[in-house]
C-alpha cells in the first residue's frame, strides 16, 4: 500500500506499507513507512511512483502481487509541481457548457449550497488552489471574478493532473520493460467525482453527475478486449470482488459488490442492477463548502434526490432529474405533473433500497 490513505488507522492486513498522513503535502512530502515518519524532497506524484516501482522491482518474482498505488493529486490544495506550474498560464480554457447555469430551476437545497464560484467564496477557495495562494483577484467583481477564480481552479486541476498522467505512464512503461504487463491486471480509478467550473461549483458531494460518476478503466490483455465499452453501472464496491475473481480467490459473501468480470469479458449478466442507492450525510465542519445531506436512487434516466436538515444545515424538499431530456440537469422535475407515476416508482424503489441497507 504504497501513497495516499487518508484513515485514522494505520493500514492493516498489507505486507508492507508506505503512506501519507491524513491528505499529505504536494512538495516535500511526509510518508509513514511501516510507522516510521520520513520527509521525501521533491513532488509528491513522483515520488510516490518511485516508491511503487522501487517496490515492484524488489518483490519475490516467483509470486504474484498486489499493488495499491494511490496518488494525492488531485485533492486540493492544487499545487502543481515546478515543472508543470506555468502551463496553460496565457491560454483561455474553455468553460463547461453548464457554468453558468445559475440552478434556479433546482431544489432550494442545491441553490443555497456553497460550494460556488461567487465572490465571498474567496477566502474559502484559497483552500482549493495554488494560484489563488498567490494572485490577487484585484478589483473584478460578478462575472469577471465568477471566470477568474474558475480560470485558477482549472488550470491548476490540470497541472496536477499532468503529473499524474506522466507518472502513470512512466509506471506502466516499467511493467511492460519488466515482461509482466501483460499479465497485470491495472485497475485505473478515483474515490469521486468532481465539479470543475460545472453549474458554477466546485468540488463534490452533491448527487449531479459530474459529483457522482468517477472513472474507472482496467486493463488486463489476456482476458479484457481493448477498447472495450459498457453503460452498466459498476461502483466501487465492486472493485474487490473484480480483483479477487481474476485473482482466483474465493469472494466472501459478506461482500456488498459484485465481480465486473463477466461484463469485462464481454457478457451482460441478466441479473445485473438497473439502479443504485446514494447516501451524503453532510458534514458540519466543511462551512466553507456547504451542502446537505442528501440520499437518492439512480436509474439509466431518472435520479430522485431527497435532501433532508442535520446539525447546523436546514434543507429539505425532493427533485427529481430526467437525464434523457435534461443530460445538463438544469431543471427539478418533482412538481411536474407528467412524472407522477415515475416519482411513485421511484420512491417506493428508494424505500426497498433504504430497508434492505437498514437506513433510518
Amino acid at each position: 500500500m504504497i501513497g495516499k490513505w487518508h484513515l485514522k488507522s494505520e493500514p492493516t492486513g498489507f505486507d508492507y506499507w508506505n503512506v501519507l498522513p491524513g491528505q499529505g503535502l504536494y512538495r516535500d512530502p511526509i510518508l509513514i513507512e511501516m510507522g516510521e515518519e520520513k520527509i521525501h524532497e521533491g513532488y509528491v506524484t513522483d515520488i510516490i511512483t518511485d516508491l511503487a516501482i522501487d517496490w515492484v522491482k524488489e518483490r519475490d518474482p516467483t509470486k504474484p502481487f498486489m499493488l495499491c498505488y494511490h496518488h494525492k493529486a488531485p485533492h486540493a490544495q492544487l499545487v502543481p509541481s515546478e515543472e508543470h506550474d506555468g502551463l496553460w498560464e496565457d491560454e483561455e480554457i474553455v468553460y463547461p457548457e453548464n457554468y453558468d447555469d445559475d440552478d434556479s430551476r433546482r431544489a432550494q437545497s442545491v441553490i443555497d449550497a456553497t460550494n460556488q464560484l461567487v465572490p465571498d467564496m474567496i477566502k474559502r477557495w484559497r483552500a482549493f488552489g495554488a494560484k489563488m495562494n498567490k494572485e490577487d483577484p484585484g478589483d473584478r467583481r460578478g462575472k469577471e471574478l465568477k471566470d477568474w477564480l474558475y480560470q485558477q481552479y482549472v488550470k491548476d486541476y490540470m497541472r496536477v493532473m499532468v503529473s499524474v498522467d506522466v507518472n502513470v505512464g512512466r509506471f506502466m512503461d516499467f511493467l511492460k520493460e519488466e515482461g509482466i504487463d501483460q499479465d497485470t491486471l491495472v485497475v485505473y480509478t478515483s474515490d469521486n467525482g468532481m465539479f470543475i467550473g460545472n453549474h458554477g461549483r466546485f468540488d463534490k458531494r452533491l448527487m449531479d453527475e459530474e459529483s457522482l460518476r468517477i472513472p474507472l478503466v482496467i486493463r488486463y490483455p489476456k482476458g479484457i478486449k481493448a477498447g472495450s465499452v459498457t453503460d452498466l453501472f459498476s461502483l466501487n464496491i465492486d472493485y474487490a470482488p473484480t480483483i479477487l475473481d481474476f485473482a482466483g480467490v474465493e469472494i466472501p459473501d459478506d461482500m456488498d459488490g459484485r465481480s465486473l468480470r463477466p461484463i469485462l469479458e464481454g457478457k451482460e449478466p441478466s441479473d445485473w442492477r438497473r439502479n443504485f442507492y446514494y447516501h451524503y450525510y453532510g458534514h458540519p465542519d466543511l462551512q466553507f463548502q456547504d451542502v446537505p445531506p442528501h440520499y437518492g436512487i439512480r436509474t439509466d434516466r431518472y435520479k430522485l434526490i431527497h435532501y433532508y436538515p442535520t446539525e447546523g444545515v436546514e434543507a429539505s424538499g425532493w427533485e427529481l432529474l430526467d437525464l434523457r431530456v435534461d443530460p445538463l440537469e438544469s431543471t427539478n422535475q418533482y412538481d411536474n405533473p407528467q412524472y407522477e407515476y415515475v416519482i411513485k416508482d421511484l420512491k417506493e424503489r428508494l424505500d426497498s433500497w433504504r430497508t434492505s441497507l437498514g437506513v433510518n
